[in-house]
């Protein structure tokens, strides 16, 4: 059993998706062999046995305690069904705001009179989280099995041809940049810099070109997409999965098209409303970088009748505008 507890003044964060104005969150994740959903006060997001659930309050000490009284609920419900915790596998992490510090004094969660360990990041599905919800250790991790690609692809451009290098890199080196970057990409672009050069430089191994050469030109000749672009595409399929109710309806309903928050009939009535955020990080969440990315798209590519039919369309309108 995983507990995270998620802390931050604008927003707390699943694996997935942003979730609602919060000043402190506690996210619990909890390895078990059944759903304990509606059992608890905790909001649960389920995958398979995993469970990561989220529960908020407007001070951590009274948070603290409430999750204890839930963890005394999901241990009696546990030997109620003559289940086992291991408790080894069970801890917690504090996200909070970089001018925001957890206090001294906080208590302890206990299960069972033992207490959790408190981790400084966690991985859950493969996204690691760190306490300042920055992704910055998720991005380093990137960096470090991108590098030893990069070497592999260093060594092998003198024995194999462009093609089979581009397999490579398709198999070795795109899914580390592809997954979850919406949710990790969507940040600082200082922080997205070192995975970007460590992209040019597999790019100039797979075509063979000299390590100064241009990057732009030899994306468009192999047909792939750079990195920003590359979260741009995912962010704007995220975006279309909303707006065709693709996603399940908790999700669909954090947006809200500009119809639905006036009734002027303006030109931009079917777009997605922009919120107000009131924190610089949030400028870089995917409820905010996601609406002003699908706001600017042309018609065109938002009436596509079918997510393959988009993501095909939109990696040609941004292959054709690098």
């Amino acid at each position: 059993m995983d507990l995270s507890m998620v802390s931050d003044p604008q927003y707390s964060i699943s694996t997935v998706v942003f979730l609602k104005d919060l000043s402190w969150a506690l996210s619990c994740s909890l390895y078990m062999s059944m759903i304990l959903s509606n059992l608890l006060l905790f909001s649960s997001f389920p995958f398979a046995d995993d469970i990561c659930a989220l529960m908020s309050s407007s001070n951590i000490k009274t948070l603290v305690l409430s999750v204890n009284r839930e963890i005394a609920k999901v241990s009696t419900w546990f030997k109620a069904n003559k289940l086992s915790l291991n408790i080894a596998k069970t801890n917690y992490i504090i996200f909070r705001s970089r001018n925001k510090r957890v206090p001294h004094d906080l208590p302890h969660i206990i299960i069972d009179n033992l207490v959790i360990s408190k981790l400084k990041n966690i991985k859950f599905l493969g996204v690691t989280f760190n306490e300042l919800m920055d992704w910055s250790i998720h991005i380093s991790e990137i960096c470090k099995s991108l590098s030893k690609y990069v070497g592999i692809l260093y060594k092998l451009k003198f024995i194999l041809p462009s093609n089979i290098l581009n397999i490579l890199y398709s198999s070795l080196i795109l899914p580390h940049l592809n997954y979850c970057n919406c949710i990790w990409g969507n940040t600082y672009k200082s922080r997205l810099l070192k995975p970007y050069i460590l992209q040019k430089k597999s790019i100039r191994l797979i075509t063979k070109s000299h390590m100064q050469s241009a990057s732009k030109p030899l994306f468009k000749k192999m047909n792939i997409l750079p990195l920003h672009e590359l979260i741009t595409l995912n962010t704007l399929i995220f975006m279309y999965s909303v707006k065709n109710h693709i996603f399940p309806l908790k999700y669909c309903n954090m947006f809200s098209l500009n119809l639905n928050v006036h009734s002027y009939a303006t030109r931009q009535k079917d777009n997605f409303h922009v919120p107000k955020v009131r924190l610089s990080s949030s400028l870089n969440s995917l409820a905010l970088v996601g609406i002003k990315k699908w706001n600017q798209l042309p018609t065109s590519l938002k009436d596509c009748s079918t997510v393959s039919c988009f993501k095909k369309m939109c990696r040609a309108y941004l292959m054709e505008n690098l």
